[in-house]
């Protein structure tokens, strides 16, 4: 029986797909090669047509990853097998498919998945943001994902940086273009990369402890989000922290 709860989710999974592009892909990723060496690396919002895949299998040799997974969700599809898997042992062979039960990325398969990998990189459904992140947060992987600005301010994600556990990615100007499945293109200026990996930024002034969650603005005294379409960097460094642009 379809219920009212399965529409809307279907309706909710259906207005959040929109696709990176390979130039956004390939100028964020490029940072992270020496994290990415010899992993095996799953992509838990895509298939083999995703940028993050493309990139990944173009890579491949000078990364020497030891494997890719691929999962996606279908909110079309029947009761069951919901989901698809694709796995590649060579970037030069098809991969092998297979059927997932459900394929929710919050899911029993796709957290196993999960835990057989080294690293997460995907653009996940920001919908399911606040859930995902403190998701692979406690998965102990590295990770980088696409995500917006007001995510940082979700209660769970801002614990994760204030724990030293998340931090924002290298390109942070926030405008992005996106594919849609229609053909068309979505136009969004407040995007950010989050990770746990690393990459250089410039150092900035560091976190003092108990000093509060700063105000929105340019801070001096602690990791500042604001909510302009410039983002803000924040991140770790050994004891402190340093924010950047």
């Amino acid at each position: 029986m379809v219920t009212n709860a399965n529409l809307q989710s279907a309706r909710t999974a259906r207005d959040d797909e929109f696709y990176t592009r390979y130039a956004d892909v390939d100028a964020e990723l490029s940072y992270y090669m020496p994290d990415l060496k010899g992993c095996r690396v799953y992509c838990g919002a895509d298939g083999p047509e995703s940028m993050f895949v493309r990139w990944m299998l173009d890579h491949w040799d000078a990364l020497e990853l030891s494997g890719l997974t691929a999962t996606r969700f279908n909110p079309s599809a029947p009761l069951f097998g919901c989901g698809t898997r694709y796995d590649w042992t060579r970037p030069d062979r098809d991969p092998v498919e297979s059927a997932l039960y459900d394929g929710d990325l919050l899911g029993d398969e796709c957290r196993a998945i999960l835990d057989a990998s080294d690293v997460f990189v995907s653009n996940p459904p920001f919908s399911l943001m606040r859930h995902i992140l403190p998701m692979l947060a406690d998965s102990g992987k590295r990770f980088c994902v696409l995500g917006t600005l007001n995510m940082l301010k979700y209660n769970g994600v801002f614990d994760l940086i204030l724990s030293e556990r998340l931090w924002t990615g290298v390109n942070a100007d926030g405008r992005m273009l996106f594919d849609r499945p229609d053909g068309g293109v979505r136009r969004l200026s407040n995007c950010v990369w989050l990770t746990n990996m690393e990459a250089p930024l410039r150092a900035c002034p560091p976190f003092t402890p108990g000093a509060g969650i700063p105000s929105a603005g340019r801070s001096t005294s602690g990791p500042t989000i604001r909510t302009s379409t410039r983002s803000t960097h924040c991140r770790p460094i050994s004891t402190g922290w340093r924010a950047c642009r």
